[in-house]
């Protein structure tokens, strides 16, 4: 399956359009990977943002416009994190990204521990 990418604002998806999908549940996870689109995990399987392959310096960008600092270098030092992020004024959603330069893999839950 293939959608368009209505999060355009630049040649990338912006991040705050992939956390809605997950939190209205439209998609169960996010993947980030050097040399393809953005790929989205929903329950059928995968689907792809239509959108030119990613750059290391893609993934990277798009991972640190919602990651705090404190949790970069959690990141870069346990090849993993966990935070909140507030997704729209009183919604706060928890990020998990795991993975390494160039290849992560985020999900999300709601602020009650429920998995989006």
């Amino acid at each position: 399956m293939t959608i368009q990418n209505a999060g355009f604002s630049a040649p990338l998806p912006r991040m705050q359009w992939l956390l809605e999908l997950l939190h209205k549940k439209e998609v169960i996870g996010v993947h980030l990977s050097t040399g393809h689109p953005v790929q989205l995990w929903d329950a059928g399987g995968v689907v792809i943002v239509e959108m030119r392959a990613l750059s290391v310096n893609d993934t990277v960008e798009m991972v640190h416009s919602i990651t705090p600092d404190r949790s970069r270098k959690e990141l870069m030092r346990d090849g993993r994190t966990c935070f909140e992020y507030e997704l729209a004024e009183d919604l706060w959603i928890d990020v998990s990204i795991s993975g390494v330069l160039g290849d992560f893999v985020i999900t999300a839950r709601d602020g009650s521990g429920v998995e989006l």
